[in-house]
């Protein structure tokens, strides 16, 4: 079971199928279940498209299950339509969402024009489970969903003011800086289509910092403008790309070597990542404010709008923590 579609909303990929849970127990009273349901999907246009992408529904409890097949439009949105009867007797009904959406892949060579990402998803599913150590709302998302929160997680880290400047002003995002470690030079020995080695890369010049110094970080070609991500070093000096680049490189090809970001950097985005996850109200709150509502009452809790405030979902402590040393700090000067 991919998703627990408690919500209006799910999404999927062109080529999958699964199957989908909807839970009616706010609608039901104390005692009460669903004896059947029936669910039917339609296209943008509303055309029925039930018998080429619904079958299987079942209920049990007070749940509804059916599974959505494949072969869908990707960018297009189905409105899926619930229709329950419960044991007493009474006809519930409900519309769910489902965005087709395309594959999304993590870029997270530094300095890259197209870079989304500061970290990798295998390093963000080893964070958050060995450091939270308890299943959570990241542990339900499929691999794409985890990528997609950890884009936006490193896209709201971009709302901070950084010490010192971009190290190339066509970078997609604030990290590397200026002063971020980089070896330079001309790529000599072992040359492959994604590999070489250099003299200036062996630990010797950085001290005792054994293997994979480089890994995480990134190798960018100045003669054909293309970064690669390091895949792995050695203490040889040798560092190899997890893909070959495009460029044909060769003895004297020039290379700015990137040291991986700081893993407090990578770490505020995984904690970012996990805030969203867990947060997911926080859209639906202002969405309200963007309506022009000036409060929100949720049960006891009533919120209010200060005026002028962001309606973007915001950085969470523990990132901004992470990432403290960074944020240029201001201070205000007043009159002696």
């Amino acid at each position: 079971m991919k998703f627990d579609s408690t919500v209006s909303y799910f999404y999927k990929y062109a080529g999958e199928d699964f199957q989908v849970e909807y839970d009616f127990d706010n609608d039901l009273a104390s005692g009460d279940s669903v004896s059947s349901c029936t669910a039917s999907i339609y296209d943008i246009d509303d055309t029925n498209k039930t018998a080429s992408f619904i079958e299987s529904v079942t209920q049990s409890g007070t749940k509804a299950y059916f599974d959505i097949k494949s072969g869908q439009t990707a960018g297009d949105t189905y409105s899926i339509k619930l229709a329950a009867v419960s044991a007493n007797g009474h006809t519930i009904i409900h519309r769910i969402n489902c965005e087709v959406v395309e594959g999304v892949t993590i870029n997270a060579k530094l300095a890259d024009p197209d870079q989304n990402s500061y970290g990798i998803l295998e390093e963000a599913n080893d964070y958050i489970r060995n450091k939270y150590g308890h299943e959570n709302t990241w542990d339900t998302l499929s691999p794409q969903g985890k990528n997609r929160i950890l884009i936006e997680a490193a896209n709201d880290m971009e709302i901070f003011n950084y010490n010192g400047d971009k190290y190339y002003d066509m970078q997609a995002l604030s990290f590397p800086r200026d002063d971020h470690e980089v070896v330079t030079g001309n790529c000599t020995a072992t040359i492959t289509a994604k590999s070489f080695k250099h003299a200036n890369l062996k630990p010797s010049s950085y001290g005792d910092v054994g293997k994979n110094y480089w890994k995480y970080g990134s190798c960018h070609l100045d003669d054909y403008d293309e970064t690669g991500f390091i895949a792995s070093s050695n203490v040889a000096g040798h560092v190899q790309m997890t893909a070959n680049f495009t460029a044909s490189i060769g003895s004297g090809t020039s290379f700015v070597v990137f040291a991986p970001v700081d893993r407090n950097i990578r770490y505020a985005q995984y904690e970012q990542a996990l805030f969203i996850t867990e947060n997911q109200n926080i859209d639906s709150v202002n969405t309200y404010k963007n309506l022009g509502a000036e409060e929100v009452r949720i049960g006891d809790v009533r919120v209010v709008f200060r005026e002028g405030a962001t309606s973007k979902i915001p950085v969470s402590s523990s990132a901004k923590k992470l990432l403290s040393r960074y944020i240029r700090k201001v201070y205000r000067l007043g009159r002696a």
